[in-house]
């Protein structure tokens, strides 16, 4: 593309020079009027397309790609990617949030709720481990299977983690009554 052809041009990468650079670009033909770069030049766009490689190998080039960029871009330039890889790697950052973040919290207010319900040490661990079995059970034949982390599977976290938690609840419930 374009932004190739400028880079083979300059030796360097960043180029010395970068109000050249950006200079020779916006006065391209092929630069402002192509839809990849802002008329300003403070806005570029890159569509990434990467087949034939793995969900591992992609996810390394994507990281590899933010960090160059980041490194070598003039500061008033702002990047940014598209493309299905690059949601691939927005939906693993969110999980990873998700996961650190938003379960810890959940699994805090379901003991605090258990606590308040059943006053007893048994009302909290028995259910608190029933839903730590099945996400264990879920997540670890998810993992053996090699499947790849999508929406359904980011989704299926909390939502396993409350139905199990009810269904625990239901069970201690019953099983105390007899």
């Amino acid at each position: 593309g374009l932004a190739a052809q400028y880079r083979w041009q300059s030796l360097e990468w960043p180029p010395p020079d970068t109000a050249g650079f950006k200079k020779k670009i916006l006065t391209d033909v092929q630069g402002p009027g192509s839809g990849w770069i802002e008329k300003n030049g403070k806005t570029v766009s890159m569509l990434l397309i990467l087949e034939n490689i793995s969900g591992a190998e992609k996810k390394e080039l994507l990281l590899q790609l933010e960090t160059l960029t980041e490194k070598g871009k003039p500061k008033d330039l702002e990047v940014s990617f598209s493309g299905l890889p690059v949601i691939h790697l927005a939906m693993d950052r969110s999980l990873i949030i998700v996961v650190t973040r938003f379960l810890p919290g959940l699994f805090v207010l379901a003991a605090l709720s258990l606590a308040f319900v059943f006053r007893r040490i048994s009302g909290i661990a028995v259910p608190l481990c029933y839903v730590g079995l099945f996400n264990v059970i879920l997540f670890g034949t998810i993992g053996y299977l090699g499947e790849a982390v999508n929406l359904v599977s980011v989704i299926i976290a909390p939502l396993l983690f409350v139905i199990s938690l009810a269904t625990s609840v239901h069970i201690l419930v019953r099983f105390r009554q007899y």
